[in-house]
């Protein structure tokens, strides 16, 4: 009896040691909430893409996750609360978010559940971009003669870390970037921005241009890139003829005309001529008439009965002593001409000076019309033995060294107005007069060219020479 009282109170004691096991409440059940990660959430300045992703939560009633279960891309939405949009775009259907390459910033992604069993859930997720784009940009050429030409302009892009090391470096196409003109004539250079290329037009001033060229991202600085035009060279004088322009005056003597057609030269009276043309500034260049002497120094005065230039006889002169002006300067020499009968003259001029030089002179026909070509090849004063017979054969003018002038037939306006002689005749004005009716020009047709007397009050063409700057 004793042992069976012993078992029942140590039984009690066992059960006044343990508790009782809690009894689940049905009144209080499970809660849902959505928890969102944006995968990855920080970002070099290269930028890149990311994910938002979302996942349910069951939680019991003492706070304990029981369930997680992915949410689907349809149960909830992404929008931008904060940063540049123009920075970070949002694919809604992939939940994917795009952040462009750019210096360091800051975005913040609101995402609401918008179904299910979290609908109203909303959560704050914070996007980074750290470190910053560097810009380098090129011109090749950036330097160009007188003549112009075409260069282009290239760019590279660099990706730098927070603390300013570059971790990468790519070139950029011709749509990552600007390409504007900021300073300079927007006449003499032409850009091409779909190409990044630009057209740098021929010219005889010196120029200077900046070009502003600029990546497209929002924090990026534009760039100067400076081009440079040289001047058109001043001419190498070793003749006569190197002083005497290439062109004729234009009509309204403000330029050269660019053709040798018979067509296009300006027309002026002798003292129009001498009124606008004794001293003229065309392109940085300083030109004037030439006086009587100077025209000597290419083609000689008229002479009876044949003159030294003519294309219809056979003939030739040595010796002849003339006495001319060449770049401001006096010059008397000794000249050889000969005409072996075949439409070309050629000659021996300025012996025993620092001029000697071989000349050819021909009338040809350009397109129907005649134009005078005058071809001269300098020689070397202290060495020269050539003849002038030397001189009038072929093999001798192989265009090395040559210098070229060619003078067209325009004719000559008479004073009703009316152009003659147009294509067959040339006439160019000297500044020198000869009394109140004439003055000096030079003159050639089909079968001479010489400097002689005209009519002041008729309209001919005019050929500047350079002016010798002391």
């Amino acid at each position: 009896m004793r042992n069976l009282i012993s078992i029942i109170a140590l039984a009690m004691l066992v059960i006044a040691c343990c508790p009782e096991e809690p009894i689940p409440n049905p009144a209080k059940e499970s809660t849902f909430k959505a928890v969102f990660q944006a995968s990855p959430s920080i970002f070099s300045a290269e930028g890149g893409v990311g994910t938002v992703k979302g996942t349910l939560q069951e939680v019991s009633s003492e706070g304990k996750v029981i369930k997680e279960t992915p949410l689907a891309k349809e149960d909830f939405t992404v929008s931008l609360k904060s940063g540049d949009a123009s920075q970070l775009s949002l694919n809604q259907e992939s939940k994917e978010f795009t952040v462009s390459k750019g210096a360091s910033s800051s975005f913040e992604l609101e995402v609401t559940v918008t179904q299910g069993k979290a609908k109203g859930n909303q959560q704050i997720l914070t996007v980074r971009r750290e470190g910053s784009l560097s810009y380098a940009f090129e011109a090749k050429p950036d330097h160009f003669t007188h003549d112009g030409g075409v260069g282009q302009v290239t760019g590279v892009c660099k990706v730098l870390d927070a603390s300013g090391a570059v971790v990468a470096e790519e070139p950029l196409a011709n749509d990552q970037f600007t390409l504007t003109l900021k300073q300079g004539n927007e006449t003499e250079l032409a850009i091409d921005e779909e190409k990044k290329s630009f057209t740098v037009k021929p010219g005889d001033a010196e120029a200077d241009f900046v070009l502003l060229a600029k990546g497209l991202t929002t924090e990026a600085v534009g760039e100067e890139i400076r081009i440079h035009r040289d001047a058109k060279p001043a001419p190498i004088i070793r003749t006569a003829l190197d002083y005497v322009a290439e062109y004729n005056m234009n009509a309204d003597g403000s330029n050269f005309v660019q053709t040798q057609d018979c067509d296009v030269s300006g027309y002026f009276t002798f003292d129009d001529a001498v009124s606008k043309f004794a001293n003229i500034t065309v392109s940085g260049t300083k030109y004037h008439l030439p006086t009587q002497k100077e025209w000597l120094s290419i083609i000689p005065l008229d002479r009876t009965p044949i003159d030294y230039i003519n294309f219809t006889q056979t003939y030739k002169h040595q010796d002849v002593s003339e006495s001319v002006s060449v770049g401001g300067q006096d010059v008397t020499s000794t000249n050889d001409y000969y005409a072996p009968g075949d439409g070309v003259v050629y000659a021996l001029r300025y012996k025993g000076t620092n001029f000697v030089s071989a000349w050819r002179y021909e009338v040809i026909t350009k397109e129907g019309q005649r134009v005078l070509k005058i071809r001269v090849r300098p020689l070397d004063k202290e060495t020269t033995s050539v003849t002038v017979e030397e001189i009038g054969k072929a093999t001798f003018w192989t265009g090395d060294g040559e210098v070229v002038r060619t003078f067209p037939a325009s004719g000559m306006k008479t004073s009703s107005g009316n152009v003659a002689l147009k294509g067959s005749d040339g006439y160019f004005w000297a500044v020198t007069d000869e009394g109140p009716l004439n003055g000096w020009g030079m003159f050639f047709d089909a079968s001479s060219s010489d400097v002689g007397r005209y009519r002041r009050n008729l309209q001919s063409s005019v050929r500047l020479f350079i002016t010798k700057v002391k």
